[in-house]
């Protein structure tokens, strides 16, 4: 059964992890967090023709519009299909963000009950596997239980520096339903808000992603956020053991048990 079965662990909040490469696990665990900035990404889907990793709508806000006309003085000029315009404000797409996947209980099921503790597994479908190795890279798996412990430190770090951080997960959405919901999403980027830069388009859902944005800071290509040693709250294992043989066990209230 799926953790997010038991009462009271319905929406749960149970792992950060970062999907990564073995040489650059140490860089984390020593609290170096590499950054790339927004057009890092835009760039790399234009590179690689292909969304994943990369992709083209980061830092803007997207809307669609419908088939058009379009006159010049007056005349005729030609005609426009439908598609996608995206937006963004000047400087933004050079803000770094740094990512990490966010695991709820719906993505764990249950191994043993033990009454007092409850053991758990990643469980994954086949297909966001697929999309996180093929996309990510990846051979190795950076992750934390204690994410609250992370985001002390976070805010910690960007105390010290005197910079501005926002943190939250991503809202993955269908940039062509144009309803109520893409209204508000409008309203507020035209009032100065800054969501847009946790929207993505819903093909990239399996990402689960909670992201850290420095959006006073701009940089032309990438940037480094020093917020101490992380070694004491992370583990690393290899992304195979991650997704199939990989336990945990977390402590439960005695009303939690199944």
């Amino acid at each position: 059964m799926k953790f997010s079965e038991v009462k009271g662990c319905e929406n749960l909040t149970v792992m950060f992890a970062k999907f990564t490469k073995s040489e650059h696990a140490q860089d984390l665990l020593d609290g170096n967090l590499y950054m790339n900035n927004f057009k890092h990404f835009v760039k790399q889907e234009e590179n690689s023709k292909h969304k994943g990793q990369g992709d083209s709508y980061e830092g803007a806000f997207v809307t669609t519009f419908d088939a058009v006309d379009i006159y010049v003085n007056d005349g005729y000029a030609g005609y426009a299909q439908s598609g996608k315009i995206s937006m963004t404000y000047t400087d933004l797409d050079r803000s770094p963000l740094f990512s990490m996947s966010m695991l709820k209980s719906c993505d764990f099921k249950v191994i043993e009950d033990k009454g007092s503790s409850i053991v758990l597994k990643v469980d994954f479908s086949e297909q966001d596997i697929k999309e996180f190795k093929e996309n990510f890279k990846s051979d190795t798996v950076v992750f934390t239980l204690n994410f609250k412990t992370l985001i002390e430190r976070l805010n910690d770090a960007a105390r010290k520096t005197e910079t501005k951080r926002v943190t939250g997960p991503v809202e993955y959405v269908d940039f062509s339903i144009m309803d109520s919901k893409h209204k508000d999403r409008y309203k507020r980027f035209e009032e100065g808000y800054i969501d847009f830069l946790f929207h993505k388009h819903n093909s990239l859902k399996y990402q689960r992603e909670f992201r850290l944005i420095l959006p006073d800071i701009q940089v032309d290509r990438n940037y480094t956020f020093e917020v101490g040693s992380l070694e004491d709250i992370f583990y690393v294992v290899d992304i195979d053991e991650f997704f199939s043989g990989m336990k945990i066990e977390l402590g439960l209230k005695k009303a939690n048990s199944i």
